[in-house]
């Protein structure tokens, strides 16, 4: 019988995949392109549940979208652990300043049927990236990560390394990880729920 441990690496694994085939949807419309850096709208990608229509296209300000990017955490295990480490932010100063100015101009344009996917490496001269999509639904915005920090591409000078690393987001006060059941024991961990305040123009931490 498989323990605890090793049930969590197989669902993550599993997740992983769906998540790499998330990617594979052709852009409708490209927001934002600059050397690797990219956000654009696509399809609801396969290999996910079904979702109702979006509440799109949704007006948002880049002060909003700033504060709900900022508030976003996540911890990943020690190397060859099963432990998690401390949270830290999921995004940097470099990705937050593209997000900010870009994701508001992509849910204004963006149909119900589609998603904000993007593609922004860690910072400009970094060969590492994050990549994932993100949807408006139910006053909420729904985050999706498929890879953090993750490295582009792997160094002449040293030998491939494969990622063992475990990565979950860290719901703060008035999020939640997205649940496959109304009883929210079958959560994604990397699929958070952001609470949205439109009448008032802000984000509650």
């Amino acid at each position: 019988m498989m323990s605890k441990e090793s049930v969590e690496w197989v669902v993550a694994g599993f997740m992983m995949c769906l998540m790499i085939a998330s990617c594979t949807s052709p852009p409708h419309l490209v927001v934002y392109q600059a050397d690797k850096d990219r956000v654009d709208l696509r399809e609801w990608p396969v290999g996910y549940m079904a979702q109702p229509p979006h509440a799109h296209p949704q007006s948002l300000s880049p002060e909003t979208m700033h504060r709900m990017l900022r508030s976003v955490y996540y911890r990943e295990s020690v190397l060859f652990s099963f432990l998690l480490g401390n949270p830290k932010p999921l995004f940097t100063d470099y990705q937050i300043d593209r997000l900010t100015s870009t994701l508001p101009k992509a849910f204004d344009q963006a149909l119900p049927q589609e998603v904000v996917a993007f593609r922004l490496r860690v910072d400009a001269d970094s060969s590492r990236y994050s990549s994932g999509f993100c949807f408006i639904a139910d006053d909420a915005l729904h985050l999706v990560v498929d890879a953090i920090r993750a490295q582009d591409f792997q160094p002449k000078d040293t030998l491939p390394q494969p990622n063992t690393a475990r990565t979950e987001l860290v719901p703060r006060s008035g999020q939640r990880l997205f649940s496959t059941d109304k009883v929210r024991k079958g959560t994604i961990p990397n699929w958070i729920v952001i609470p949205l305040d439109t009448n008032q123009g802000k984000f509650r931490l």
